[in-house]
């Protein structure tokens, strides 16, 4: 790092935010104000917001971003609280409210920024150089969860970037300020900042070292850089122009002024002692650019004395191959030279502050390593107005899961999971078909012995069964998400009264029109997934909340099928239907085969489908199961391809037709409704692509069909869509896990019975929600009393 950083300009962005409802501060303005007179007076321009909400904050932050230049130094400074969260580092923004009565998770989503992702903004404007200081920990902030973080996470600095913040390690020390009137980084940051010819990384090694001085060793001032060159706001000399940033250079991680290592410990550390600085130096140019991971080693108990020669350390860390280490009596050569071990570090562990997540949410944290479009997506909006946190989301749900396996063990029948099924309800609440008996055709009539609502609340409950990967609950929670039960139907479509609803939900509906008016009715209630559809249980402990964020939202779609419940379908929407399926002689009607269904004429002309009305049906059953999302306050809804697949008329040649209506209807919806909805912020469409490749040609599956509308009609729309060749509930579950309020949509149908043919091994979705949700307990009539609860029916 003997060159130095060549720029043109000078660009700031300073918040200092005193305003808080829970833990107010005094001095952030302060120093904020200070910092920028100071930096003025060095020719930076300065953008600066005092105790801005995180509309204001994002609505300036744009606004600088879009004026950064390559040839820019830029600096961001933060002084206010933060807090990190599941792997993450959250800046708090004014308005910020700490509820007690409130999972951790609601709270993280109120005001809150990613730390991260405010970097990744920065850097991907390719500044000459980014410097990012934290100025945060100045009291402890609140927090619920056992094993809480006492201090920020390791904040990893992306390419060409600084990045330095303070932490306080004593939380009983922890002080806003020394003198009353700044906080301790900004009293001794005044001292160096305008001094010239002192590169950035070592002014804030003479910071971080008076700051442990003046507070006794309270607090820490962390240092983190990317860089391969110096900085200097103020020169005297010419600077060089030798060199560029290297994307791939080592990530130096620097703990100033204090005999400990970052709060998080990633494998490759290894830590000694020289001169009061304590350096962690990662070659792993991958791992500089990733996220947070999970702290391997933050159980382990690492000593200086513990480093050995090839520098690995005893416990397995990583190799290091930048700076070879080795130890002889209490001495530590780096590279080449010797540096003495003050005694007690050779035997006194330098232990991290430990982390401890739910394995749940650990589930669907950020990844190692983004993977390179690891499946088809698609986003479509506005990208200058897509918020911080849904940009963050949307690259997690693109890169971050694993890709959908398609041939996986329920991709056919579902035998296994079916029985794990009925032994999970027999064991629990003693489940038992009753002999002979049918809800509607071919659908088993079944009993509870004890119902969920009978139960001691404190009855703890386990899927499949009690075990360390367990999906635990408790009753009170089942009881709960029944509760939730609700019904919406549409006003305006004749005939849909509570008596018809109460009727169609024990499987009474009649064939043809009251089957018909199921599109129009929206049952909607709290549902966790157990499972994904791989058929790996998701285990969850009591304290995990992100099940409490996913409704499950179940609607009748279009059914070509060819069923005689569905006759209505058949009737109303094709025209030469009598050309297309065999008759009933005698009747002149469509003939009945098994009771059931009805069979297409061998070689018959092709179907004329009524496209408008089609169309105009389409729109209105979107139109109004959006609206009961964002009734239900669903902040990011999941769709599926509902009644687009066999139910779309495949064997009768009108597939693609009624999937490009499909996507038509819902692109319009979304533009011409978007701006209305108050809690819908995102809509992700769950389209995995099933359909094969003949050589280089795809067969158009309904990803393709709905990629080309939104593609063609240039969408952006006030709301963003993201479009993911994958599976709901692996979306769902990640996007509860980053604290949204998310739906899942079950293709339901018209029966309005939940779940119909679960105990008949198929493969279909709604049979595959009934056996990876708690979809039954709260959304089956026989199962919880709430779904025929009339008081529980909404017709809006």
């Amino acid at each position: 790092m003997s060159s130095s950083l060549t720029y043109q300009r000078k660009q700031a962005f300073i918040i200092g935010i005193n305003d808080y409802v829970s833990s107010p501060l005094a001095c952030c303005i302060n120093d904020a104000e200070i910092l920028k007179n100071t930096l003025e007076s060095i020719e930076f321009t300065v953008k600066m917001q005092t105790n801005p909400n995180l509309k204001v904050f994002h609505q300036t932050f744009n606004e600088f971003v879009a004026g950064i230049q390559p040839t820019d130094c830029i600096l961001f400074y933060f002084a206010g609280h933060s807090k990190p969260y599941q792997r993450e580092n959250y800046l708090l923004m004014s308005g910020h409210i700490y509820d007690t009565n409130k999972p951790e998770s609601s709270n993280m989503m109120d005001n809150t920024a990613s730390i991260g992702h405010i970097m990744k903004v920065l850097v991907n404007k390719k500044p000459s150089a980014t410097i990012c200081i934290f100025d945060c920990w100045r009291t402890c902030t609140n927090h619920k969860e056992l094993n809480a973080q006492p201090s920020l996470l390791s904040v990893r600095a992306p390419t060409k970037t600084l990045v330095a913040y303070s932490n306080c390690i004593r939380p009983g020390a922890c002080s806003e300020t020394g003198n009353g009137e700044h906080g301790y980084l900004m009293e001794n940051l005044l001292k160096y900042i305008k001094n010239p010819n002192i590169d950035m990384e070592a002014l804030l090694r003479k910071v971080g070292r008076d700051i442990h001085t003046q507070t006794n060793g309270s607090r820490v001032l962390y240092q983190n850089s990317s860089l391969n060159q110096k900085i200097f706001l103020v020169s005297t000399n010419v600077q060089n122009t030798n060199g560029n940033s290297v994307d791939n250079s080592p990530s130096t991680h620097i703990s100033i002024g204090l005999n400990r290592t970052s709060p998080s410990c990633p494998k490759e550390q290894v830590q000694t002692r020289s001169e009061g600085i304590v350096r962690a130096t990662s070659t792993d140019a991958a791992e500089t650019k990733s996220s947070l991971q999970p702290c391997g080693c933050s159980q382990q108990k690492l000593t200086a004395a513990s480093i050995l020669d090839d520098g690995t350390s005893a416990s397995g860390a990583g190799k290091h191959t930048s700076k070879p280490m080795s130890k002889t009596d209490g001495v530590i050569k780096l590279a080449g030279k010797p540096h003495k071990v003050a005694p007690e570090l050779q035997s006194t562990p330098l232990r991290p502050p430990e982390i401890s997540l739910p394995l749940s949410d650990a589930y669907h944290l950020p990844i190692k390593e983004r993977r390179v479009k690891p499946y088809p997506s698609k986003i479509f909006a506005d990208h200058t107005s897509i918020p911080f946190d849904l940009q963050t989301l949307f690259g997690h749900l693109m890169h971050g899961l694993s890709p959908m396996n398609k041939e996986g063990p329920m991709s056919g029948k579902c035998i296994h999971e079916t029985d794990q099924m009925k032994d999970f309800l027999t064991r629990n609440f003693g489940f038992h078909n009753i002999v002979g008996k049918c809800i509607v055709q071919g659908v088993q009539a079944f009993n509870l012995d004890t119902l969920p609502s009978t139960m001691d609340p404190n009855r703890i409950i386990y899927f499949p069964r009690e075990g360390s990967s367990a999906f635990t609950m408790t009753v009170s929670e089942i009881q709960r998400w029944q509760n939730s039960f609700t019904v919406y139907a549409d006003r305006e479509i004749p005939g849909l009264e509570k008596s018809f609803i109460q009727r169609a939900l024990e499987g009474k509906s009649m064939n043809g029109r009251e089957a018909f008016h199921m599109k129009f009715v929206v049952r909607v209630s709290d549902c966790p997934v157990m499972m994904k559809f791989d058929a790996k249980v998701l285990p969850r402990s009591l304290y995990d909340d992100w099940p409490n964020r996913i409704k499950l939202i179940s609607v009748t779609g279009v059914d070509f099928a060819g069923r005689v419940h569905d006759v209505d379908d058949i009737l109303v929407y094709i025209t030469n239907w009598r050309n297309v399926f065999e008759l009933d002689q005698v009747t002149g009607k469509m003939a009945v085969f098994d009771g059931r269904d009805f069979h297409p004429v061998k070689n018959h002309p092709p179907v004329l489908l009524s496209e408008n009305l089609l169309l105009v049906h389409l729109k209105r059953m979107a139109k109004f199961r959006l609206r009961v999302c964002d009734r239900e306050k669903v902040q990011i809804v999941v769709e599926t391809g509902i009644g687009l697949g066999i139910f779309s008329g495949k064997h009768i040649g009108i597939d693609s037709q009624v999937r490009r209506l499909a996507a038509h209807a819902m692109r319009c919806v979304i533009k011409e409704e978007g701006a209305t909805y108050t809690h819908i912020r995102a809509i992700v469409f769950a389209l995995p692509i099933f359909s094969k490749k003949i050589g280089d040609y795809q067969i158009p599956d309904v990803y393709h069909d709905f990629v080309n509308e939104f593609h063609k009609s240039k969408y952006h729309g006030p709301i963003p869509v993201l479009i993911v060749d994958h599976d709901m509930h692996e979306l769902a579950v990640a996007i509860a896990c980053r604290g949204f309020r998310v739906s899942e949509l079950n293709p339901a149908d018209s029966h309005g019975v939940f779940g119909e043919y679960w105990q008949n091994y198929g493969p279909a979705v709604e049979e595959k929600l009934a056996l990876t949700t708690l979809g039954l307990l709260v959304q089956h009539h026989l199962i919880n009393r709430s779904v025929l609860d009339d008081s529980r029916y909404h017709i809006i």
